[in-house]
């Protein structure tokens, strides 16, 4: 099965609820679950 990435900046349809994620922030989903955080790296 193909993957699909989604990175979207304003909102993508007008009939449900944008929440806009905090600066620097990323939010993986995998089958529609989110996945648990993965540890920032600091370079």
């Amino acid at each position: 099965m193909p993957s699909v990435a989604v990175i979207a900046t304003q909102p993508l349809t007008r009939d449900q609820p944008w929440v806009a994620f905090a600066p620097g922030e990323l939010k993986v989903f995998v089958g529609g679950s989110r996945r648990p955080p993965v540890p920032q790296a600091n370079f």
